[in-house]
Order: structure tokens, then sequence, then C-alpha cells
């Protein structure tokens, strides 16, 4: 499977990054990494299909 990920969620992922990086560059990593695994349907089964 798939998954298309729209423009609109690449920059609220960058936005997501840079408001955590004020405080904490490395835990906003760790945050878009988590984000990204989910992106790359690692866990697609915790998702109802629609």
């Amino acid at each position: 499977m798939k998954i298309h990920w729209a423009a609109t969620a690449e920059r609220h992922l960058d936005a997501i990054y840079a408001y955590i990086a004020q405080d904490s560059p490395t835990y906003a990593l760790r945050m878009v990494d988590r984000i990204t695994y989910y992106r790359l349907g690692k866990n697609i089964g915790w998702y109802r299909r629609s």
C-alpha cells in the first residue's frame, strides 16, 4: 500500500519541527521521526480504511 501525503501535511510537519525546535532541536527531530514513521505506513494497520 502506498500512502500519498498532501503538500499541506508536509508544511505542517515543518511547522511542528520549527515550533518544538525553539526549545529543543533534539526533541523536535524525535517528534518528526515519530510522525514520519507513521507517515511511511509502518503501523498502517492501526488506521481504519475509509
